[in-house]
């Protein structure tokens, strides 16, 4: 049921009675990459490609934002997770608990960047995890 509620706050299920609002504003027919809301899955999904801080990254980039901007809150965010010196590294060399993190700080950098809620469907552990470490 936590997952289904999840993926109607992002948009990725509609919901068969009553609405979504957010800050006010009606979320029917606002397709997921418009809403003000981020997903975070359980399966911890980063861009394999791509090295740790540009997956972090990801977001600032394509909503347009300065390249020194991006470089000092990816910088801020990988540091609250305690992965200062992983940024140049690839997903597949980082342990499960690290990819973890990266797939949990790509969601704090959204909501950084102007997004009302981040919707997790992770363990409880390493949720409480990343948030005592702000």
């Amino acid at each position: 049921m936590l997952t289904t509620l999840l993926r109607m706050l992002a948009g990725f299920e509609i919901p068969t009675e009553g609405s979504i609002t957010i800050d006010g504003k009606d979320m029917e027919g606002v397709d997921p990459n418009r809403r003000p809301v981020n997903m975070v899955f359980q399966s911890y999904a980063v861009f394999p490609h791509m090295k740790v801080f540009d997956n972090v990254a990801y977001g600032l980039n394509v909503t347009g934002v300065a390249k020194d901007e991006i470089s000092k809150r990816v910088e801020e965010v990988l540091g609250l997770v305690q992965l200062d010196g992983f940024g140049s590294r690839k997903p597949d060399q980082l342990s499960g608990g690290q990819r973890q993190r990266v797939a949990v700080m790509e969601a704090e950098r959204s909501v950084r960047s102007r997004r009302r809620a981040n919707c997790t469907n992770i363990p409880p552990a390493v949720s409480s995890r990343t948030s005592s470490a702000r």
